[in-house]
């Protein structure tokens, strides 16, 4: 579903992401903001947005984002860690095959960094990993 223009500049990114997020293989659901309890293994969601605004002769906007995934509860640890190495390939993929998130004014996404482990959602463990997004947004400035 395209990005609605219309929408909340952060809700534009958490569409965005949801939306190409989505396309990664071993991921059943995302998203856009944490889950109270995780309904299906292979859950991603979109975490807590930081932003750093810069003004200059544009408004540039410098997100860093989460995205984690629980691929099992079930397995082993070993196992559930295991599961995550085809996800994060994918995700990696999927992040480069789709840089503006389908919204004119980004300007780039790219990962920084990516972390095997356990994340407990509504008191459960999950084995998973989390995938921390740097997400570059420019606007023309306007100076009152």
């Amino acid at each position: 579903m395209p990005v609605d223009p219309e929408s909340p500049r952060l809700q534009q990114i958490r569409d965005g992401l949801v939306d190409v997020l989505s396309q990664v293989d071993g991921i059943n659901v995302v998203e856009p903001y944490p889950p109270n309890s995780i309904g299906v293994n292979g859950t991603g969601w979109i975490g807590f947005i930081h932003d750093e605004a810069k003004m200059a002769n544009r408004e540039q906007h410098v997100y860093t984002v989460s995205f984690s995934v629980v691929v099992n509860r079930n397995a082993t640890i070993a196992e559930g860690t295991a599961a995550t190495e085809p996800v994060i390939d994918s995700a990696i993929q999927v992040i480069r095959d789709n840089q503006t998130l389908g919204i004119d004014s980004v300007y780039h996404v790219k990962y920084t960094s990516i972390d095997q482990g356990i994340w407990e959602v509504g008191d459960l463990p999950y084995v998973g990993c989390q995938i921390m997004l740097e997400i570059t947004q420019s606007f023309p400035a306007s100076f009152k």
